[in-house]
């Protein structure tokens, strides 16, 4: 049925742009009308649903045909009849960044609030920065062959950047059209993290413009998902310097916490950690430089460097762990404590030096607590890797003390440096910090007795030396 309507759209085109071969009146007939008026004539239902369950004009306004969309309406097509998931003609428009498509729509009556099976309202489709796609939209070829066009999955990698500005201006502009329609600015969808309005999603896809039509309409710049989290929280997700700045003006408060305790220095810190898998050194810095630019924003707005998640983290903390030495030296200058939940360990056990020198400068404990007499500096030693080697002397020179025992083995910091650092620089040190050279595990080894034990001469001699015994 699909294929039959789309094809007489084409067939009567043809048809009406060519005359039909009629005589012509003074008044030339409407090519759109003469479409239509043969779709009706054909006795063709409209509104007829596919296999998918989808009308022909959600498939026409899915895939930005606006002829087609034209032709339909002219035909009395169900302007808000939905598609599968729900999705009515207008919000395959929106979603699509289909301009000319949602304005024909909403003039014929389209429902501007309609949600989807997710509860998205094509305000909320207009409000992400990527374009959606109607999967699969099957039509008319210029050729009059059936077609089926590309789905959204790797289309949106290989936009230029001009395509993707002209998206954005798209999407502004439908934005603005459905704003204008009255449309709910503050609905919130059903999708996991619930409740997140346009505002949200404008936020996290790091759009500008629409963010600020929002805000303009009356959204709630406070508002806040089934998670806690707001529109602040989102667009400092996605490093979206200028929304942060737009948000905050708006009235957005800069540490509120979402269910998990996190505010927005946390979300922003966490975004590099966890959310972005650069996959070259340049993008990584590009990133760690935005990363910190928005982390300075949030400060110089009044964002709580101290303020701690559900788990007890401060931004320090996250900053600490995953290394980012720009970031750690800004919190701490705005005040952040060294001491509480001890960043230095976070940031020694994943071998970040830098953070490391940071943390001890601004005061760090170079022992903080551990459970069963352990100690970090057993820890740093116990996976050794060059930095951590670096780590542990650093430790040392701090006044890191250099015989606690891990709980499962009970080796010290000695016996892991002998057996996994192969340092001798560092050996040397803790021996000379006080280190018990003749110290034993759990299974009676000695530090020597490791060295043996990895055929590492040199490292056997230098314990001998001082009064190593198997």
């Amino acid at each position: 049925m699909l294929r039959a309507i789309m094809g007489i759209i084409l067939l009567a085109g043809t048809l009406a742009l060519a005359g039909c071969g009629e005589k012509q009146t003074d008044v030339a007939p409407d090519p759109l009308e003469r479409e239509a008026e043969a779709l009706i004539a054909r006795g063709l239902d409209v509104n007829a649903r596919d296999s998918d369950y989808w009308t022909p004009l959600c498939r026409a306004a899915g895939a930005g045909r606006v002829h087609d969309v034209q032709v339909l309406l002219l035909a009395k097509a169900d302007v808000n009849a939905t598609s599968a998931l729900g999705r009515s003609p207008l919000r395959l428009a929106a979603g699509g960044g289909y301009r000319e498509e949602a304005e024909l729509l909403i003039k014929a009556g389209a429902d501007v609030n309609a949600r989807d099976d997710d509860g998205r309202t094509p305000l909320h489709a207009a409000a992400s920065g990527e374009r959606e796609f109607a999967v699969p939209v099957h039509g008319i070829g210029t050729d009059g062959e059936p077609r089926t066009l590309e789905s959204s999955e790797g289309f949106q990698s290989r936009m230029s950047e001009s395509e993707m500005q002209q998206l954005i201006r798209d999407k502004q502009a439908i934005a603005q059209m459905l704003i204008d329609a009255k449309a709910d600015v503050n609905a919130s969808d059903d999708i996991q993290p619930n409740g997140m309005t346009p505002l949200y999603i404008a936020a996290r896809y790091g759009c500008k413009e629409v963010s600020e039509l929002l805000i303009k309409a009356g959204a709630n710049v406070n508002a806040l998902s089934d998670y806690g989290m707001t529109p602040l929280h989102a667009a400092a997700y996605g490093l979206h310097k200028e929304i942060i700045e737009g948000l905050i003006k708006a009235g957005a408060n800069v540490n509120a916490k979402d269910n998990e305790g996190g505010t927005a220095l946390h979300r922003a810190v966490f975004h590099t950690s966890f959310c972005q898998h650069p996959t070259t050194d340049a993008e990584l810095q590009e990133d760690l430089s935005r990363t910190a630019e928005v982390a300075q924003l949030l400060i110089s707005y009044g964002a709580d460097v101290k303020a701690k998640n559900s788990i007890g983290e401060a931004p320090l903390h996250l900053a600490a762990e995953f290394g980012y030495t720009e970031v750690v030296g800004m919190l701490l200058k705005a005040g952040a404590k060294v001491n509480v939940g001890s960043p230095l360990a976070l940031a020694a056990k994943r071998g970040h030096v830098e953070a490391v020198e940071l943390l001890l400068k601004a005061g760090a404990n170079p022992n903080p607590p551990y459970d069963h007499g352990d100690t970090l500096l057993r820890s740093v030693t116990f996976l050794c890797s060059a930095e951590r080697a670096k780590i542990a002397k650093l430790l040392l020179k701090a006044g890191a003390h250099v015989n606690g025992k891990d709980r499962w083995h009970g080796g010290t910091a000695l016996h892991y440096a002998v057996r996994n650092c192969r340092d001798k620089e560092l050996v040397e040190m803790l021996i000379k910090a006080g280190a018990h050279v003749n110290a034993k595990t759990n299974e009676g080894q000695t530090p020597l007795a490791l060295a043996l034990e990895v055929d590492d001469k040199e490292m056997a001699d230098l314990l001998r030396r001082h009064g190593a015994t198997e």
